[in-house]
């Protein structure tokens, strides 16, 4: 059973967990491997580094399952073990997007395809197939409108043995990774929600077949991945390796349309695996309305999208940070849905979809697929895989491409100001030199310390392991280093249990707001 809360607006809270236990994920390498025995484990992952062999010193990603209430000694005693990195729960995931609502299937409804930084996009004729992962809840790949945008696994047959030997077992049109750290997965990649099937059809339904309207991509085939459930729930480890798994079966762009509010290890090193691969990860901001990041939009290496209306305002519901790269179309957007069907849905999910079927198609018309465009960063340029060819200036990656069209596209993609897509390229707002001391905290106070690039009021909020907010201080800063105390009592009154937590540290000023994070350890 997953713990959490799903709303549009909302955040998940708890861990995974059955009954009586609940999953921690611990990252070892080399003695700490040895020191964890094969059967406390559930799943391993992991992420050779570019231009390294695995070996018996490549960090491993271990799911292990402990009873409930023995965590926080369980905790210090694995970090005690020689080897072990690092130690921390595995986290639930949600996807980002309201409800649909259905409506007539007509392409003059696709109001987002018309806007003026997407047009010149549609005119590239594509030369290539590219592969987009949908990291998702699934995708109905017998909608008439999806059932020839599937990517077949051509090295696999459906004869119940893994014939292509990537450790999976049938996957031919994709894999499921849902309960995966918890010793299952199958090849049964049907979408129990909604919410992937409306995102595929957003990059790449098909186009002139007298159904539907068109993604934005047609040309594109789409991986299913998923490893969420029919609320619309996973586990950052599940979805880490989905991502694995899409960047190993050759995707060239990822979607993920869902996220959590707390760091992961091992879904950084995901995305990180990903883009060392110069695979492109696009995902949604978050659907908070403030400033709050979610993962695995707010890491350095992927692609973070926001949402916006037709004139190009952000949407009320958008999420808003530093970590924001681009604001694209994403209110009621009308897309494929399970069944057949047609719908509507709103979210940063959806404009993460239209970011990438925007970028799918940029790179269908690139020469070779050895060429891809890595990431698009904070200040507003798009990056290229392959360096030294990074046009800072007019922040136009031109690649040595030839087509005049995929240069217009890029320039309108970057500079566009009226609707569709969006670079946020405010000046950085940042909140740096985070501490919180004295640490760890045996006194009846202790003081966050940290440097904000600007006046503003500061948000510091502390989580246990276990996602829950036990305390919120907010205080004006100035520019400058700047000490909040804290009596630690929580917001209840009562002094938080000796144990391990997280604090986040949110800058908040007239242009935007900037966010970081730290450990404290209470032993009172």
């Amino acid at each position: 059973m997953i713990v959490g809360l799903l709303g549009v607006a909302g955040s998940p809270v708890g861990l995974v967990a059955d009954d009586d236990m609940v999953e921690y994920i611990v990252k070892a390498s080399g003695g700490g491997i040895s020191r964890i025995s094969d059967t406390s484990r559930t799943r391993t992952l992991r992420f050779p580094k570019e231009g390294y062999s695995i070996s018996a010193t490549t960090p491993e990603y271990f799911v292990i399952k402990i009873p409930k209430n023995t965590e926080t000694t369980w905790v210090a005693t694995m970090k005690s073990v020689p080897g072990v990195e690092t130690v921390e729960p595995n986290y639930p995931v949600v996807i980002s997007d309201s409800p649909a609502s259905l409506n007539d299937p007509l392409i003059g409804s696709q109001t987002y395809l018309f806007q003026s930084t997407i047009v010149p996009a549609l005119q590239i004729m594509p030369k290539r197939s590219v592969k987009v992962a949908v990291v998702d809840t699934g995708v109905d790949r017998l909608h008439p409108d999806l059932e020839q945008q599937i990517a077949v696994n051509l090295d696999e047959s459906s004869d119940g043995t893994d014939n292509d030997h990537n450790g999976f077992i049938d996957d031919r049109y994709g894999y499921s990774f849902y309960g995966y750290s918890s010793g299952r997965g199958s090849n049964d990649t049907h979408d129990v929600h909604g919410h992937g099937t409306h995102i595929a059809g957003i990059i790449a339904a098909a186009a002139n077949n007298g159904i539907f309207g068109s993604g934005i991509n047609p040309s594109a085939r789409i991986i299913p991945v998923p490893f969420m459930d029919s609320a619309g729930r996973g586990t950052q480890f599940d979805g880490a390796a989905a991502i694995k798994y899409a960047v190993d079966m050759g995707a060239e762009i990822i979607n993920c349309s869902w996220g959590y509010y707390v760091y992961s290890g091992v879904l950084a090193d995901a995305v990180e695996y990903a883009r060392s691969h110069g695979v492109l990860v696009v995902a949604a901001a978050g659907n908070d309305g403030g400033t709050i990041t979610q993962f695995p939009a707010s890491f350095d290496s992927a692609i973070s999208v926001g949402s916006c209306g037709l004139t190009g305002q952000k949407s009320s519901f958008s999420n808003r940070n530093s970590a924001v790269d681009i604001l694209a179309y994403g209110e009621g957007v009308l897309s494929t849905l399970p069944g057949g069907k047609y719908g509507r849905m709103t979210g940063t999910s959806q404009a993460a979809g239209v970011v990438s079927g925007v970028l799918s198609r940029l790179l269908s018309a690139l020469p070779t697929q050895s060429i891809a465009l890595y990431k698009v960063v904070h200040s507003g340029r798009i990056q290229s895989a392959e360096p030294g060819v990074i046009d800072a200036g007019s922040f136009i990656t031109m690649m040595t491409i030839s087509t005049a069209d995929v240069v217009v596209a890029m320039s309108s993609l970057v500079n566009g100001i009226e609707g569709g897509l969006h670079i946020m390229s405010e000046a950085p707002i940042t909140v740096t030199k985070v501490l919180n001391f004295p640490n760890p905290i045996r006194s009846p106070s202790t003081q966050f310390g940290f440097a904000a690039s600007m006046a503003g009021r500061a948000t510091i909020r502390i989580f246990d392991l276990g996602g829950r907010c036990l305390k919120t201080l907010d205080s004006p800063v100035s520019q400058g280093q700047n000490a909040v105390s804290w009596d630690v009592l929580g917001d209840d009154g009562q002094i938080p249990p000796n144990g391990t937590y997280i604090y986040f540290v949110e800058l908040k000023t007239d242009s935007g707001s900037a966010r970081s994070r730290g450990k404290l350890t209470v032993l009172r």
